[in-house]
């Protein structure tokens, strides 16, 4: 046997409200403000350059066959230098290409030959 209750919505949205009002919420106190300040001591610091000859190229060859600086070039450039294809100990196009942006290398195709997809 199936019992039915029938709800008042108005006998329960009074008993809503009344046991909502009676919840009270505190916010928390704010804590006291310190008008006082940490000054810190300075601390000095002095390095060398670990490596002077670095993987940083300043100048590359282009198409348009010119030798002017990188940071005058329009478009981003990633140069790979000499000493990054003998530390990778690269024999390939694929192993030189390996690790720039934006350049897909490898036995792309049916030819089975290294090749390289640049995108832009």
């Amino acid at each position: 046997m199936t019992q039915r209750f029938a709800f008042s919505t108005s006998k329960t949205l009074l008993a809503v409200a009344i046991f909502t009002s009676m919840t009270t919420s505190h916010a928390e106190e704010p804590a006291e403000q310190q008008n006082s300040t940490n000054v810190l001591p300075t601390i000095s610091i002095q390095a060398q350059k670990e490596n002077p000859t670095s993987y940083v190229a300043t100048k590359a060859n282009s198409a348009l066959k010119s030798d002017a600086p990188l940071f005058k070039t329009a478009q981003s450039v990633s140069v790979v230098t000499r000493e990054q294809l003998d530390q990778k100990q690269a024999r390939t196009l694929a192993d030189a290409l390996e690790g720039v942006a934006g350049v897909e290398a490898g036995k792309l195709g049916r030819r089975g030959w290294d090749d390289f997809i640049i995108r832009g």
